[in-house]
């Protein structure tokens, strides 16, 4: 069979996935953040590590999970109290799944209209905070977060902390818990939640 016949005689099928938008985006550089970035030492917390993270009046923590059946994103507020859980399908990575709660726990606080508060976010990403702390972005996902802390730090004083997962900090195991459940959730609407990885 030759090659010409070949193509003009299959018949070729579309994949809309191919077509899907992706979350990658050319190189953003933002150098001004408001907000402090801290990825303390496995000792300083293990020395008393709900001390260290209780500084902030408001505070949060954030968690996402990518399992075989999906992927999703988990806030659960301490103060005050919060729980919100995503499904974000199939296609969402778990480093997009640990971004995503983050933005939407920034979401929370700037409907929330906070002013002159101490808001602490804490979560077991180190990857999400470097990312967060870098000036170069090349992902949506990543700038959409790092647009909504400047927004929620012009008026407020953000801390984002890291925290080893099921080290129990207060919030961490809660938060792990809602992005299991958003990870087994079903996703309505059109793949990909966030844009392809």
């Amino acid at each position: 069979m030759s090659l010409e016949r070949w193509c003009t005689t299959r018949r070729l099928t579309r994949d809309k996935l191919l077509e899907a938008p992706s979350d990658k985006i050319p190189p953003t550089y933002v150098f001004k953040k408001n907000v402090t970035v801290e990825i303390p030492s496995r000792g300083v917390l293990n020395r008393d590590s709900d001390a260290l993270v209780s500084q902030g009046l408001v505070w949060f923590t954030t968690d996402g999970s990518k399992t075989l059946e999906g992927t999703g994103a988990g806030v659960r507020g301490v103060r005050p109290r919060v729980e919100l859980s995503f499904p974000l399908g199939k296609h969402a990575s778990g480093f997009q799944a640990e971004m995503f709660a983050i933005l939407a726990c920034v979401s929370e606080n700037l409907k929330r209209g906070y002013s002159n508060q101490h808001i602490q976010i804490c979560t077991d990403s180190q990857a999400a905070l470097h990312a967060l702390k870098s000036p170069r972005i090349t992902s949506q996902v990543v700038l959409e977060c790092t647009n909504s802390l400047a927004e929620l730090g012009q008026r407020n004083k953000v801390r984002l902390v890291w925290v080893p997962g099921h080290c129990g900090v207060t919030g961490n195991k809660e938060a792990d818990a809602l992005a299991r459940k958003g990870s087994t959730d079903i996703f309505t609407g059109p793949e990909p939640a966030v844009g392809l990885p």
